[in-house]
């Protein structure tokens, strides 16, 4: 099957190669006093990054 749009890579000094196309910007860090990512940021991106799809592996849905 032919992919529908071609993969996405962000560019820089170590590429990032986006399996999905799909990311979360870093907002949390905006709200820190001195503009340092915070532990709790960490925990809480990684919580919503999780991959999503419409099967289960009872294959329904």
């Amino acid at each position: 099957m032919a992919q529908s749009t071609p993969p996405v890579i962000l560019v820089g000094k170590n590429p990032i190669h986006l399996k999905h196309g799909v990311d979360m910007t870093p907002v949390t860090r905006l709200r820190t006093e001195d503009g340092v990512y915070q532990s709790v940021g960490v925990e809480y991106y990684s919580q919503g990054a999780t991959e999503e799809n419409d099967f289960s592996k009872q294959g329904n849905r």
